[in-house]
């Protein structure tokens, strides 16, 4: 009986230094994503507004959700990413380089969760902290490439792809939902990185002869 009882107390002593250990690493985490969004906010253009941030640790995949408001024009999205691409390549020791899927939503406002960009590290949308992706792992890559347009709430010229030329210098897959007016088709060009782009078909300008005319101008950018 003795023993059991050892053993319990042991079991508790290394459970409580597990809890502690998690605690404070997440304690550092948090210090770590506050030195990046004031990094971001002393770097941005508008408005736009830190929100919140979650971390996942408790699942297979590690993951980090960031969520700023009041971003509402292409420009002040790219700054954003950029801002962040920045930080994460000036602190190649910063945590979030070790298997984390670092998802970075952008609302329309302060109250709601309308969605006008989504940007990832990862092709695969990993739907930070849900349940059916406890036992999932995805691959990731080294920065924020992948970025979903859904341009809810949109002010009228960034509806427009011609107002994304010049900009998103990291993206290396684009999607785009019906809200974006494809009225420029060399904006395409000017994404050094791009290498798959995703369009809603029934977006303003975008036709099977649309999507023709791009692949034979990019032959080395898949449009789908």
């Amino acid at each position: 009986m003795r023993k059991a009882n050892t053993n319990l107390a042991i079991f508790f002593i290394a459970l409580i230094s597990l809890i502690s250990v998690s605690s404070c690493t997440q304690n550092e985490d948090y210090k770590l994503i506050e030195d990046m969004i004031r990094y971001i906010e002393d770097d941005k253009i508008g408005d736009e507004d830190f929100k919140n941030v979650h971390i996942f640790d408790e699942y297979v995949q590690k993951s980090i959700s960031i969520n700023f408001a009041n971003v509402n024009t292409v420009q002040e999205a790219d700054g954003i990413i950029r801002s962040m691409n920045q930080f994460l390549a000036d602190h190649p020791e910063y945590f979030l380089h070790d298997d984390y899927y670092i998802e970075v939503n952008m609302d329309a406002d302060e109250y709601s969760y309308s969605r006008n960009f989504t940007c990832c590290n990862s092709m695969e949308y990993y739907k930070t902290g849900d349940e059916g992706y406890r036992d999932t792992v995805v691959p990731i890559d080294k920065n924020l490439c992948h970025l979903i347009v859904n341009g809810i709430v949109l002010d009228t010229p960034s509806r427009k792809i011609s107002s994304f030329k010049g900009l998103f210098s990291d993206i290396t897959s684009l999607r785009l939902t019906d809200s974006v007016s494809i009225d420029d088709l060399s904006v395409f060009g000017t994404f050094p990185n791009l290498q798959s782009v995703s369009m809603d078909m029934t977006a303003v300008g975008v036709s099977d002869d649309t999507l023709t005319q791009l692949r034979e101008m990019y032959p080395e950018i898949i449009f789908n």
